[in-house]
């Protein structure tokens, strides 16, 4: 089971939830977040069907940071995440503004596919790689550290899960552990007061007939998006998911939804989506 991120982490109210796993990733301590960019965010938002679950978050200094979870690998991955990074950054100033106010953006991905599909990741045996801009043979100059991607693998740190876990990555271990199949959680991993409360919620939701009905048809979504990649009718799968896009944008439209959201969410061409 790979619980839908939104239920915990995206919700207003769960900020010191989110600010653990952030922590926990970003290996730094942090004093502010906001969850408040999550306004559209609902349990049932259709695009839960596409394996896609977007976080946004802001953090002290005004840093924006994308948090993504996808179950079904896109082509051109790598370029989608730098495509995802560039709107972010250019988001943090206004038209007309200095160039000195950019800030720091940071996107991260939790990816449960494999990554043999992509060249520059399939032989990194790290389940969590952080990305910057470095100078090729002086490695350790980075150009600016404004640029950040990380890309953790939920298929590589599945096998830590039942080992011992070294302080340096224990509660990011925990984290993915909860993400991927709560029910696996032990004693241990409740030390982490956070996934502890996290896991307390989880339990409250499965009491909801339609919150179970629902998790079921996603992850039934989920199995057929994953049996036509495994099948490599990756053609099909394109297809489909445009399908799946053109019925977001419709729903979307009917709430009311400004056609910038629905680009950002959809990635629909205004054009596309005038003409629905």
């Amino acid at each position: 089971m790979i619980i839908s991120l939104s239920v915990f982490f995206g919700y207003v109210g769960n900020e010191h939830i989110t600010k653990s796993l952030l922590e926990a990733i970003l290996k730094t301590k942090i004093n502010f977040i906001s969850l408040d960019g999550n306004t559209i965010l609902e349990k049932d938002l259709a695009s839960d069907k596409l394996g896609i679950l977007d976080i946004k978050v802001i953090l002290e200094n005004k840093i924006p940071c994308d948090i993504e979870m996808q179950v079904v690998p896109f082509n051109n991955l790598p370029k989608r995440l730098l495509f995802y990074w560039s709107k972010l950054y250019s988001k943090t100033i206004n038209s007309g503004e200095s160039y000195n106010l950019l800030q720091k953006a940071i996107i991260i991905l939790i990816a449960d596919f494999d990554f043999k599909k992509f060249d520059n990741l399939k032989n990194i045996p790290k389940f969590h790689t952080k990305w910057q801009i470095r100078e090729e043979t002086y490695t350790k100059y980075i150009l600016t550290d404004v640029f950040e991607i990380h890309i953790i693998s939920l298929k590589l740190v599945e096998k830590l899960f039942k080992k011992g876990y070294n302080e340096n990555s224990k509660d990011l271990i925990r984290w993915l552990k909860f993400i991927k199949e709560p029910s696996s959680l032990e004693a241990k991993d409740m030390e982490n007061v956070e996934i502890k409360e996290a896991k307390k919620q989880l339990d409250e939701i499965k009491k909801s007939k339609y919150e179970q009905e629902l998790a079921e048809y996603r992850m039934k979504e989920l199995l057929d998006k994953k049996a036509i990649e495994e099948y490599g009718f990756d053609a099909g799968m394109e297809k489909g998911i445009e399908k799946e896009k053109i019925e977001i944008a419709k729903k979307l439209l009917k709430k009311g939804t400004p056609i910038e959201e629905i680009i950002e969410l959809t990635e629909l061409t205004e054009e596309e989506i005038k003409n629905i």
